[in-house]
């Protein structure tokens, strides 16, 4: 029996149909739309201003993913003593491209690892960045730096946009929490930023498609389910079964832009109010930056940016306010990270559903 010429194309328009569909739901094709890697060269880490000499050279760190990946990370070293923040970027650029945020927090007297996730810059050289790839990277660093600084209870991690989604993961798979996180400008998980990005894929993909991408990049699952886990108490310790006791609720800062057009300040209040049902998280108010897009929110708050994280770090490590040049947060109408900053490059590249 022939098939009818008009049948015939039918029926291969419906098969290209079907490979579009499940080509875009798939794990390869997320992580090439979420993720965009600038692999060129950042070069050397340069001297910031800041710290307890007004000086600080920067390191260049090499560490090793859990699969064997070399990373790259740029340390910046306010002081003997001094609170850190693991910074986790965006999807685009690389490390390189984040100087102002550590020069700002250096300001506040806060040191910084500007961690490159596999694929930037140097970072990771012939490798891919994907969901695990970055989510291994996040650890390696965040083990480097509580070493470094003398445990998690010293370090805050700060995840920026896609980097929120990363910090939500290391939440979620770090056997000790860190002091305190912070969500700057990041989405509820990937089905909702594919919503928000590509409403007309949600609108005509079947349900059993868009299954493939449920609980990819959960933020709102990992806050949701966050649990730190118990600490020794006064009778534990070799040979004595003393209670453990219950961890302190541990402290979160969402910030989102109000005019932000790329991730919606909707999914940062989302993300604050699911946050807020859980006992387990010291939920901060809600920072709602008015004006603030999604690539200019540090340089749209201004002077207040670096001294509004640098006074959460100092409260969720329990470190006293800086002074003197150790602590010198901007002067109004000063750009954030002080005038001595290196570079003003939007942290996200908005391309066609990149978050």
């Amino acid at each position: 029996m022939s098939v009818e010429p008009a049948v015939y194309r039918w029926l291969v328009l419906i098969l290209l149909v079907a490979a579009f569909m499940v080509l875009m739901t798939s794990a390869w094709m997320t992580d090439r739309l979420i993720f965009l890697p600038d692999a060129s060269d950042p070069g050397a880490p340069p001297t910031l201003r800041g710290g307890v000499t007004g000086e600080v050279i920067g390191e260049e760190v090499i560490l090793e993913a859990a699969d064997g990946v070399s990373l790259r990370a740029w340390w910046f070293d306010a002081g003997e003593g001094a609170p850190a923040v693991l910074f986790l970027h965006g999807n685009a650029g690389h490390y390189g491209h984040r100087v102002f945020q550590a020069e700002g927090m250096l300001g506040e007297g806060v040191s910084v690892l500007l961690l490159g996730y596999r694929g930037y810059g140097r970072s990771g050289v012939g490798s891919r960045p994907t969901e695990g790839g970055v989510g291994l990277d996040a650890d390696a660093g965040y083990r480097w730096l509580a070493a470094r600084v003398g445990g998690p209870d010293r370090l805050v991690v700060h995840g920026r946009s896609v980097g929120g989604a990363v910090a939500g993961g290391l939440l979620r798979d770090a056997e000790v929490a860190p002091a305190g996180v912070i969500l700057e400008s990041t989405f509820t998980d990937l089905e909702g930023i594919a919503g928000a990005v590509y409403p007309w894929l949600v609108r005509v993909l079947p349900s059993f498609l868009l299954r493939r991408i449920h609980g990819r990049f959960d933020v709102r699952g990992a806050l949701a389910e966050f649990s730190p886990t118990p600490g020794p108490g006064p009778g534990s310790g070799p040979g004595a079964p003393g209670e453990r006791e219950p961890p302190a609720p541990m402290p979160l800062l969402v910030i989102h832009g109000e005019a932000d057009r790329l991730i919606p300040v909707e999914m940062g209040r989302a993300l604050h109010e699911v946050a807020r049902e859980n006992p387990a998280l010291e939920t901060r108010p809600f920072l709602g930056v008015p004006g603030a897009g999604h690539n200019d929110l540090p340089m749209t708050m201004g002077a207040g940016y670096f001294a509004r994280v640098g006074a959460f770090v100092r409260s969720a490590t329990g470190e006293a306010p800086p002074t003197g040049r150790e602590g010198r947060s901007p002067t109004p109408g000063e750009p954030p990270g002080g005038s001595g900053s290196r570079e003003r490059s939007p942290e996200e590249s908005p391309g066609p559903g990149s978050p």
